[in-house]
């Protein structure tokens, strides 16, 4: 097999494409890199539609692992072209964008409500993945969740628990309240977290915006506000930090 080496290729300018919300809407696929993260989405049964390896990391045994999977070998420098990282390892794959069905009834959930740092949210659910979430929801405002860059720093647990974007999350909210859900959201006027004791009913927790916090829809239905503690002399807690120390204490009361 000769690898490829020309940026006009059609292959290497659809796989280039996929850095972009535009393109992996065009292709409803997106890319994942380096052989850990390939490993997770298989164990997880997220099979790829193309392995991308590169000829230094041609004896890759991810070729083996999925020996029905397609392989296209490119050169070293093509690899760097339609990968995200400045150094790729040598491998990449190409998954399909599918529809993911979030779980019936779940007691802990989590919403990102605008988040706009990809850092942040994948962060988020790698905490949420962590701490046992059931699922994590973004609204319409957030993030691309196909980013490279929220993939990557979800550290694999996108493929663990479901990632749902909705279309409006007013009507997923209102929704969850019909459900009997009681729905959290972090504000500087609101109670103690270190005091909330839920109750029987399920949660969702409203994880804000990093600079403009909860919209003041989502808070107008929010059923509980919650502030955390700071003794520093910070501004504010970074979003995904805030978030983590509010996943956890939740985790820790409901699931003891």
């Amino acid at each position: 097999m000769q690898p490829i080496n020309s940026r006009s290729n059609p292959t290497v300018r659809a796989l280039r494409s996929l850095q972009t919300k535009k393109g992996r809407a065009s292709e409803a696929a997106y890319l994942i890199e380096g052989e850990k993260m390939i490993r997770e989405a298989a164990a997880a049964s997220v099979v790829p539609s193309r392995l991308i390896v590169s000829v230094s990391a041609a004896d890759t045994a991810l070729i083996r692992l999925l020996p029905d999977v397609p392989v296209t070998l490119v050169s070293d420098a093509i690899m760097e072209y339609v990968c995200d990282t400045v150094s790729p390892q040598g491998v990449a794959a190409v998954l399909p964008i599918r529809p993911v069905d979030l779980p019936e009834a779940p007691r802990f959930s989590v919403v990102l409500d605008g988040l706009s740092d990809p850092g942040n949210i994948g962060t988020v659910i790698r905490t949420a993945d962590a701490v046992g979430a059931d699922c994590v929801v973004l609204s319409e405002a957030c993030a691309d969740l196909y980013s490279p860059k929220i993939i990557r720093a979800s550290m694999g647990s996108v493929f663990h628990l479901p990632v749902v974007p909705v279309p409006s999350l007013e009507a997923y909210l209102r929704a969850r309240r019909a459900e009997g859900c009681r729905i959290l959201s972090s504000a500087l006027d609101g109670a103690p977290f270190e005091d909330y004791v839920p109750g029987a009913e399920p949660i969702v927790l409203l994880v804000g915006n990093e600079a403009h916090g909860v919209s003041a829809l989502s808070s107008s239905l929010s059923d509980q506000k919650l502030r955390i503690a700071m003794r520093g002399r910070a501004e504010s807690y970074n979003a995904a930090v805030a978030a983590g120390i509010m996943m956890y204490g939740i985790s820790q009361k409901i699931y003891q």
